[in-house]
């Protein structure tokens, strides 16, 4: 698990639907990475933000990138009495596991994937 502080730009659409309006947004973000946990069988160990894992690093620690960047959508429905709910999702577009130098045919690859709900209320 990977806690990122993250700045969203999020263009959104409100359409009138029935008594309420439809919500449906889209746009890019940019995140970095400020803490994480990473699990392997019963360890537990923190996850070191670097781009590069150089050659004498411990394999006992797990290492990410911790800037990313990607692309959100998010669709959702507001009440006319302003109570409103969302269901988001997000792909991170930029490749956040850092080369290894400790094997010299790394080709490791992986990607930020997030699913959120929201409930709210527009005042």
């Amino acid at each position: 698990r990977v806690n990122y502080l993250e700045l969203p730009l999020n263009l959104l659409y409100r359409g009138r639907l029935g008594q309420g309006y439809v919500l449906l947004g889209f746009g890019p973000y940019v995140g970095y990475g400020i803490t994480g946990k990473a699990t392997t069988g019963d360890e537990e160990m923190d996850i070191e933000f670097q781009n590069t894992i150089e050659t004498g690093d411990p394999h006992s620690s797990a290492y990410m990138k911790a800037l990313d960047a990607g692309a959100g959508i998010y669709a959702g429905y507001e009440t006319a009495l302003g109570l409103y709910f969302q269901l988001n999702t997000q792909y991170g577009l930029l490749n956040i596991s850092p080369e290894d130098q400790r094997f010299s045919d790394d080709q490791s690859r992986a990607n930020n994937v997030g699913f959120g709900l929201s409930l709210g209320y527009r005042f």
